[in-house]
């Protein structure tokens, strides 16, 4: 649990944010958007995306839960691993037995609120994959773009593989991937004129996107 306190601490609420976030919600902030991510550090959270078009379903470090667990409770812990990492000294990742974190209803360890094991509890997220679907079956038909950045193999059945399938069921559906490596699709979307695929440094292109678009909202009208 040491670990898992300076752990948190240090990705969940120590580290910056990362420009890119800035750029992307400048681009998405006047359109339709629905961020729907794997990534459990909060970065979404601290670039201002609009919780209610935002879902993290693999969890956040940002929550504890029980390990137990009976009931579906989270709570949060910012203070709790800003208090256990304030007692550790420099190089100590063991804490005593009366510091290790303990469910308020059970006893039980607490553990961090991710998707690593079978105990994780996601009822809380439920509303917001209530909203992605909702958000799906509204723009299904329209014009719409699956951005997908950042996304490899680790787990390609949650978005990876979704929206190449979603994209091939709906003709005004067009996917852009956005990967350092891992750019390729199905080969019933390779040849297709509604998949993008750039291979490259996502933050350089979105600081540019970022850039044009801010450019062409400070153009005087004619």
């Amino acid at each position: 649990m040491a670990y898992w306190a300076r752990y948190i601490n240090a990705m969940r609420f120590q580290f910056p944010l990362g420009k890119p976030y800035i750029d992307l919600l400048r681009i998405v902030r006047e359109h339709d958007y629905f961020v729907f991510t794997t990534n459990v550090d909060g970065q979404f959270h601290k670039a201002g995306f609009d919780i209610q078009r935002l879902t993290t379903p693999q969890g956040d470090y940002g929550l504890f839960q029980c390990s137990r667990p009976y009931h579906d409770t989270v709570y949060p812990d910012q203070a709790l691993a800003q208090q256990l990492c304030a007692s550790l000294p420099e190089g100590v990742f063991a804490l005593r037995p009366e510091q290790v974190p303990r469910c308020p209803r059970c006893g039980a360890v607490m553990e961090p609120n991710i998707r690593k094991s079978a105990s994780y509890i996601e009822t809380h997220w439920q509303p917001q994959m209530q909203a992605l679907q909702d958000f799906l079956q509204r723009t299904n038909g329209q014009r719409r773009v699956f951005s997908e950045i950042g996304v490899g193999f680790n787990t390609p059945g949650i978005i990876r593989y979704p929206f190449e399938r979603m994209t091939l069921a709906d003709e005004r559906t067009t996917l852009i991937k956005i990967n350092a490596q891992s750019t390729g699709c199905s080969l019933a979307l390779r040849d297709s004129a509604r998949y993008i695929g750039y291979e490259g440094d996502a933050g350089a292109l979105l600081a540019g996107l970022s850039s044009n678009h801010h450019d062409s909202e400070s153009r005087p009208q004619t």
